[in-house]
């Protein structure tokens, strides 16, 4: 079935993502849709996202069907981040995060998106989210007080 349907994986990310940005609920995914461009409905759909990091934890997603010529999104309310491992973080990190379309355990589609992962020091500039300047801020590290 995967490839006499075609199916396209759409994402919008930013353009980097660590603890801080989490801390001020930014998600690093801003959407994730699926669009049928097949001649026939898919139906009984599950999305996965998985990292080859663990800075997110598995995700899955069952969709009912997609009709065709429709786009579908994909509520990421569920997507987990692993703050341990966030917090932690000290170098700059590139995750490869698969996202897989599955139907009865078979694969229909995969797309991989690579997403910077910084440690919480990691402050872009004034150019992306500027505003986030005061989340950098950290009087109650143990580093302080010392």
């Amino acid at each position: 079935m995967g490839t006499e349907t075609p199916i396209l994986i759409h994402t919008e990310t930013i353009p980097f993502f660590n603890i801080s940005l989490y801390l001020n609920k930014i998600n690093a995914f801003q959407s994730l849709s699926i669009e049928n461009k097949g001649e026939e409905n898919l139906e009984q759909i599950v999305v996965t996202l998985t990292s080859d990091i663990p800075c997110f934890k598995p995700f899955s997603y069952h969709i009912e069907s997609i009709k065709v010529a429709s786009r579908q999104e994909v509520p990421l309310t569920g997507l987990k981040v692993n703050r341990e491992w966030l917090s932690r973080l000290s170098e700059t990190e590139t995750a490869v995060i698969e996202i897989a379309l599955l139907k009865d355990e078979d694969v229909l589609v995969t797309q991989d998106v690579k997403l910077e992962i910084h440690p919480i020091e990691y402050f872009p500039g004034f150019e992306i989210l500027p505003q986030l300047i005061a989340g950098f801020i950290t009087p109650n590290h143990p580093y302080i007080y010392q």
